[in-house]
């Protein structure tokens, strides 16, 4: 496993390309070549020309004969080369599995698998982020015959791991198919479940099952399926024509690939132009995109490259509609010359220039952008891209026209800014109602652009929004807890110190603090100075908790929180987070607030709770 996202990425888009007919009998040829002195492999080679389909893709990968082990081999060395040559293969894998996953009833299933691990491989296996497959991944509902497939403690290297995963999964709405390809497959009794490259899983290290199965000489690693945000949707590889929906597939990739080496860029796209050698010119311009994004140094010839062609793609009716992806260029070239501007600090004149080419990209990219919704020949999902595109652009604008203190222009960018982002968030509930997240995030934004505009109500309307999306998200959710406690805190201020509502800042406040009471909860294995960071958190959401108390005159709930506040101060252990806390305060407020109960007749055992 590693956490290849890049891969995952190539994986992905091998499954979405339309491949040329030939494309199987190329494969052919080239196995023919390299196994010619096989004469029994060469039959098989045979049977496989003249008899494969694409629904017994499964049926021919589950057979021991060399499939499975070359592709396997060739993805887990990240041989690009090589997958490319299988490509049509891998999605006919991708699928018969995608459509036997839909029929995936079970709400709740474990399953087993066995696997030799290097001392460097268990070592370095992270618990606590999600693993990434990168090969076909195969599993089995019997323990036991998961333990079957690995050998005998002295058939293996000293250092190595005999390594049992327990793999817990239910269905989700968002994730890379998966099946029990039974029926499908050579051994209809094995029972297995077959998992697509790419597909993520987290979990935790299980101590005491690895101590229980001493018998068995294993070590065990608990895994829960996770939910995929990185998949692309459907809706993206949709066009008007098929030029562009094989230009949309690509080209929605250009960012994933940054990540890799020069040379596997330059691979992945050569790959490209060989598989679809009259798109070459709109394919080096991907090309180019993606090295600018990877390499900041040699962003600005890079970009131009790409633009240059991207222009000698286009025509009289720009059948590929390359003015969004011209568009997407200035965009990013604004970008990268904002973010220069801070390389030059104590440069004023050099940090103004690259702020007004800032600017000039923006400008350009909109005009772009505005003359592409003027055709109305846009799939929905083409058109919520420029619509998301205009959004961030405008938001950057208003960056601009702060940081220059240019009120005029922060006004017309906000406006402009409020438009294409509520634009945007009808686009989200229509086209992806399944991503929450993202949904959250963008009614947190229209909070934020309401907040800058003064207009206070309807911020706290779609803050609020944003808060009851992210409460409906599941807890392991990545960022969730941050989400939370950042929208809460937007309402609690506008609460107290533009609405007087004290009551409602409560409402908020609580919500906060249960969000962070389960973030930084203590278990048996954390660490002193981690137990002392989440103590500080904690600490501060009870003084929070207690001032608003105090506000609403409850003084019993205000000492509670407070006594809570100072009992996990002395529970610290740590000089240096201890300083953080400002002990004497937390006593002065408890002091006052025991003054005022005593004064009120109330009894000293009630004081404290």
């Amino acid at each position: 496993m590693d956490d290849g996202s890049m891969w995952s990425s190539l994986i992905e888009l091998l499954c979405n390309l339309p491949y040329p007919e030939d494309s199987c009998q190329k494969l052919v040829n080239t196995l023919k070549v390299y196994y010619a002195n096989a004469e029994s492999t060469l039959r098989i080679l045979d049977e496989f020309e003249q008899s494969y389909k694409p629904d017994k893709a499964i049926w021919w990968y589950t057979r021991p004969i060399f499939l499975y082990g070359i592709l396997n081999k060739g993805m887990r060395q990240h041989n690009i080369e090589l997958i490319f040559l299988f490509g049509f293969f891998i999605q006919d894998l991708y699928r018969q599995l995608k459509q036997e996953h839909e029929k995936y009833s079970e709400s709740s299933t474990k399953v087993y698998r066995g696997q030799i691990m290097d001392q460097i491989e268990y070592l370095d296996f992270d618990i606590y982020n999600t693993q990434n497959v990168n090969s076909f991944f195969s599993s089995s509902f019997d323990r036991q015959v998961a333990l079957a497939f690995l050998p005998e403690r002295n058939q293996i290297s000293p250092g190595t791991y005999r390594v049992l995963f327990e793999i817990e999964f239910k269905s989700r709405p968002r994730t890379r198919p998966y099946a029990n390809i039974s029926h499908l497959s050579f051994f209809p009794e094995e029972n297995e479940i077959l998992f697509m490259p790419g597909i993520g899983f987290c979990g935790d290290m299980d101590e005491e099952d690895s101590l229980n199965d001493k018998n068995e000489d294993v070590s065990m690693i608990k895994l829960y399926l996770d939910d995929d945000w990185v998949m692309k949707d459907e809706n993206h590889y949709q066009g008007s024509n098929k030029k562009r929906v094989l230009k949309n597939t690509i080209s929605m990739y250009t960012g994933n690939f940054r990540s890799a080496s020069n040379e596997n860029i330059n691979l992945i796209y050569d790959q490209l132009i060989k598989l679809y050698p009259a798109e070459k010119q709109w394919i080096l311009a991907c090309k180019f995109d993606c090295l600018a994004l990877k390499n900041s140094g040699d962003a600005e010839e890079n970009y131009e490259q790409s633009l240059t062609n991207w222009y000698k793609c286009l025509d009289n009716n720009d059948e590929l509609n390359c003015h969004i992806n011209i568009g997407e260029l200035h965009h990013q070239m604004g970008i990268h010359y904002q973010l220069r501007r801070s390389d030059y600090f104590s440069n004023e004149l050099l940090r103004e220039y690259h702020f007004d080419l800032a600017k000039e990209y923006y400008d350009l990219a909109i005009r772009s952008f505005q003359s592409v919704l003027e055709k109305r020949d846009l799939t929905d999902c083409e058109q919520f891209n420029v619509i998301d595109h205009l959004c961030d652009i405008y938001r950057l604008k208003v960056r601009i026209s702060e940081e220059e203190n240019n009120q005029s222009d922060l006004t017309q960018n906000l406006l402009l800014a409020l438009k294409y982002r509520e634009k945007e968030v009808e686009g989200l509930k229509k086209l992806y109602s399944y991503d929450e997240a993202s949904i959250a995030s963008s009614l947190k934004d229209l909070g934020d652009l309401y907040y800058k505009m003064s207009d206070y109500d309807k911020a706290i309307i779609h803050y609020d929004d944003a808060l009851e999306t992210s409460l409906r998200l599941p807890d392991e959710f990545l960022n969730l807890g941050d989400d939370i406690i950042s929208v809460s805190e937007k309402l609690i201020d506008i609460c107290i110190h533009q609405k007087n509502n004290n009551d409602l800042a409560f409402f908020y406040e609580l919500i906060k603090h249960e969000q962070i009471l389960k973030d930084n909860e203590i278990g048996p294995y954390t660490t002193d100075s981690a137990q002392d960071t989440r103590r500080t958190k904690i600490i501060s959401s009870h003084i929070e908790l207690a001032d608003i108390y105090i506000r609403l005159c409850e003084y019993h709930s205000a000492s509670k929180h407070l006594r809570e506040a100072i009992d996990l101060y002395e529970d610290m252990t740590t000089s240096t987070y201890k300083d953080q806390v400002n002990i004497s305060m937390m006593e002065d407020k408890m002091r006052t607030v025991q003054t005022i109960l005593a004064t009120s007749n109330v009894p000293s055992d009630n004081i404290l709770g």
